[in-house]
């Protein structure tokens, strides 16, 4: 079976995303920051590696940092620092010699790369300054561009979670080093819209106006039918068109679930006795069960303050007006679909508020509704 579900993906399987790849990709181009931000499993990873796969084909220097994964200060600057090197295959080299000062400073001798990179020695110091080794990550970013007589695409994903670390110090310190860069575009992506946008929406945020700004939605039903037809032939699964529309119907295009969904049919259809592909009540059921445990935290999460609670069953009992079926005098309705918003559970969708993730609300409709 060709179809994984979890993972970032690029190339042919990166479905429906060539408009924003696109616009991206001229942005970038351009000199032009962009920053993308979606609720979490709508492929934000995926798009930022198909639009680095594209920029190093044109022989672009890149950088790619998950701050998710990151710890500390010290770690992020040297995450920055080893990415800068991978475009000269010198990731290796510092991973290995990084604790040696002698023999780092001996190896960027004999390649030729010491001008410009003295700083990385300062990793393998015992007392070090982990906020000026962070800011010459950052300036050495633009510097090894500048060096190579070439231009540079930095991405950092899930740029959010630089609160963790100290935020409002870390975004005001990229600002200022960045802002000055001519050879180096960045490319952030984040969840959380309400810390993206203190740090890049809001008047007194820190890159207001540095970056565009691109919001990932739902992918388009005809992209999706064309890859699961393609799926379904390769393994000569027969189905009906009209079954597939049905599972699209319940993901709304949803990335994550409508592979999972694609998956676990596949999986069904093997194991049947029949030779039959599963009704949409049994692929449902049998997703619902997969996600138990995620859906029941997520639920315990964002369930624990009232009016949220609230609004997250009406939005799940598909009001066609949120503000029309709640009695406002008990909650405040505008400040708990902000808040919702701000936590990407809950985003607009031409007139209507829904929930972003679709499984989650076919769980609360038999979880807590029924």
């Amino acid at each position: 079976m060709s179809i994984q579900v979890g993972k970032p993906v690029t190339g042919r399987d990166l479905i429906g995303r060539d408009e924003e790849i696109t616009t991206i990709l001229h942005l970038l181009k351009a000199g032009q920051s962009v920053v993308v931000i979606a609720p979490r499993r709508f492929g934000k990873t995926s798009l930022m590696f198909e639009v680095l796969r594209k920029i190093k084909q044109e022989k672009w220097f890149t950088c790619y940092v998950d701050l998710f994964s990151v710890p500390t200060l010290l770690a992020l600057a040297e995450r920055i620092t080893e990415s800068v090197l991978s475009n000269s295959k010198l990731s290796n080299l510092f991973r290995k010699f990084k604790d040696d000062v002698v023999e780092l400073a001996r190896q960027l001798q004999i390649k030729h790369e010491f001008e410009g990179t003295e700083f990385i020695l300062g990793f393998a110091q015992k007392q070090m300054d982990e906020w000026r080794m962070l800011e010459q990550s950052i300036e050495f970013i633009e510097s090894y561009a500048s060096g190579k007589n070439t231009r540079m695409i930095a991405t950092f994903d899930e740029f959010g979670d630089v609160k963790k670390l100290d935020g409002e110090k870390i975004t005001k310190l990229f600002r200022s080093k960045i802002q000055v860069q001519k050879n180096t575009a960045y490319f952030f992506t984040g969840s959380y819209e309400s810390i993206m946008s203190q740090i890049f929406v809001k008047e007194n945020a820190p890159f207001y106006r540095f970056a565009r700004i691109i919001h990932l939605g739902y992918i388009d039903q005809d992209p999706f039918l064309k890859y699961m037809s393609s799926i379904l032939n390769k393994e000569n699964i027969p189905y009906q068109k009209q079954h597939l529309t049905k599972i699209l119907k319940i993901t709304r295009g949803h990335p994550y679930y409508t592979q999972l969904m694609l998956q676990e049919m596949m999986i069904m259809y093997q194991l049947s006795k029949e030779n039959q592909l599963p009704t949409i009540k049994k692929l449902t059921d049998r997703i619902l069960l997969i996600e138990k445990n995620y859906l029941e935290k997520y639920w315990e999460t964002i369930s624990s303050i009232k009016e949220e609670r609230i609004i997250i069953t009406k939005l799940a009992e598909n009001k066609t007006s949120i503000y029309g079926s709640i009695n406002r005098k008990d909650i405040n309705v505008a400040r708990g679909i902000k808040n919702l918003i701000g936590k990407g559970v809950v985003f607009k969708k031409d007139t209507r508020y829904i929930l972003a993730d679709p499984i989650f609300e076919l769980w609360i409709q038999k979880n807590v509704l029924q």
